[in-house]
Parts: C-alpha cells; structure tokens; sequence
C-alpha cells in the first residue's frame, strides 16, 4: 500500500494534504519498473575493481619515486 508522505524538520511523515513523496512496497516498485531498470549496474565488478586499484598503485608508486628524484636533483 502506498502512503503519501512529507518531510517536516527532516522526518518523513504521513500526510493527507500534500503529497510531494511516496513510499512503496518492493512489490509495488517492482511492478512498476517491470524489467525497465539493468539492476545488473548494481553489481559488483571485479574487473573493474582490479583495474582501478593497479592503476592506482602505479600511478603512487611512480609519483613518489618522481618525487625523491626532483628532489634529489633540487639539492644538488
């Protein structure tokens, strides 16, 4: 059953007047997206993940080893 709602001082409240938010059952949201959302964007991508953390370890890895070498020639 849907429940017309409205946030006073930041809490959400039943409202009869307006009805600016609703909150709905799982059933009924997924009734009414019926296969329109790739819920697969959800999951978790290993690929993805390895990807992301390699070249940020490279990226660390060569940044501070630039680093020590600016800075040993800046003393020199």
């Amino acid at each position: 059953m849907s429940i017309c709602v409205e946030v006073v001082n930041g809490v959400l409240q039943a409202s009869s007047s307006s009805c600016e938010l609703v909150v709905i059952s799982k059933d009924q949201l997924t009734q009414l997206v019926n296969g329109q959302f790739d819920w697969s964007l959800l999951e978790f991508d290993k690929d993805l993940y390895s990807f992301v953390t390699t070249q940020a370890l490279i990226s660390f890895v060569s940044g501070h080893v630039l680093g020590r070498i600016i800075k040993y020639f800046g003393k020199a």
